[in-house]
């Protein structure tokens, strides 16, 4: 069985955690060193990814949606963070509090394109429902949360999908 922290998905940064599979032993989530987990993973089969993740810096407005005594904990406003990175299913970004899984969260971001000449374009927000699906301290002090989308409007994903795809 796992410990509850790894299970929560609550895990100090420098910790490494392994989980037994039919295979033997493999990583589960090694945090502060991102790229030997996901060899690892990429070694025994555990990286089930269904989308392309791109490393992009985005600013990222999240609120709290559900449940209530969390969003009565961090405040009925929109709060500002970093993303780290961004996939059609999902994205994880940074910020200064410590949000269970399973919570729900309305985001907004605006996505970009740089054109040939150097010039950004913005395009409208992007609004979407996500669920908190990790929450990792950092030696910062600050939290890395994965989260998962859970409503994301048609024209939205297309333009996640094309932002990932033509960025990537």
């Amino acid at each position: 069985m796992l410990p509850e922290e790894v299970v929560l998905g609550q895990v100090n940064a420098t910790d490494e955690r392994m989980v037994s599979s039919s295979r033997g032993f493999f990583v589960l989530m090694k945090c502060g060193f991102p790229e030997e987990a996901a060899m690892y993973n990429r070694l025994w089969g555990s990286d089930r990814r269904r989308f392309s993740r791109l490393s992009v810096n985005l600013t990222v407005l999240f609120r709290v949606d559900s449940p209530l005594h969390v969003r009565n904990m961090v405040g009925d406003r929109e709060i500002e963070a970093a993303t780290v990175d961004l996939s059609s299913g999902g994205m994880s970004f940074l910020t200064e509090y410590n949000i269970p899984v399973w919570t729900t969260l309305s985001l907004k971001f605006k996505l970009f394109k740089l054109s040939s000449s150097g010039m950004f374009s913005f395009h409208a927000p992007v609004q979407v429902f996500a669920e908190v699906r990790s929450s990792v301290l950092l030696e910062s002090g600050r939290y890395r949360l994965g989260l998962c989308f859970t409503e994301v409007r048609q024209e939205d994903k297309a333009r996640i999908a094309s932002f990932v795809e033509d960025t990537y």
